[in-house]
């Protein structure tokens, strides 16, 4: 079945308005102004801006589970496989940004509502914990470890950095709307190649 155009159109729009404002934040109003239709309109076709807010995260979840799916079925053994698992989490959502502002959104208490999303996520750390648990020693939580990631790359895609050297590499903050938009190719060169050393060092003996 074709995807209907006017609909991927209004979800397009939805998207970036729950990713820069929130479910909160966004009306039902705005989404159909954006997207130049009437509010009777986009009630009709869409069935409301909650229905169209679950539909947008549950792509976002069903997405980002066939990815670290595939990524965990073709993963290497050992260590490799897990810089693996970390690259296909990080490049991810380094293709579409717009995914982690929504979880933030919702780990600062946004659509409060929804919270039969949550499990997703739950079932989808114990996949990666089920295959990072052998290689990390006794005295490394394996949850705290894996979230710890999850923490370290939402934030970077988010919030960006202030380098301690700010005439060579500028300050990207909180407050930068194109972070919603994309990364910086050299920036996500620099944060992979760091959260390589983290993963490396948190699964060798201590």
């Amino acid at each position: 079945m074709k995807a209907d155009p006017e609909l991927e159109h209004i979800t397009d729009v939805a998207l970036r308005l729950f990713a820069v404002l929130g479910f909160d934040g966004t009306s039902t109003e705005m989404i159909a102004a954006a997207a130049g239709w009437d509010v009777d309109t986009f009630v009709a076709r869409t069935g409301g801006r909650l229905k169209l807010y679950l539909t947008i995260m549950e792509r976002i979840q069903r997405a980002e589970h066939e990815a670290l799916r595939a990524a965990a079925a073709s993963a290497a053994p050992g260590l490799p496989g897990l810089l693996q698992l970390a690259d296909a989490y990080l490049d991810f959502h380094a293709a579409e940004p717009r995914f982690q502002w929504m979880w933030m959104h919702r780990w600062m208490g946004d659509a409060a509502d929804t919270v039969e999303l949550e499990s997703y996520r739950e079932s989808l750390t114990s996949l990666i914990a089920d295959f990072v648990r052998p290689l990390v020693p006794e005295d490394v939580d394996v949850d705290y470890l894996l979230w710890t990631i999850v923490w370290s790359v939402a934030g970077f895609l988010t919030g960006g950095v202030v380098h301690s050297d700010v005439r060579a590499r500028p300050a990207r903050g909180f407050l930068d709307a194109d972070r919603i938009e994309g990364v910086d190719p050299r920036e996500l060169a620099a944060f992979r190649s760091f959260l390589h050393v983290f993963i490396k060092r948190m699964v060798a003996p201590a």
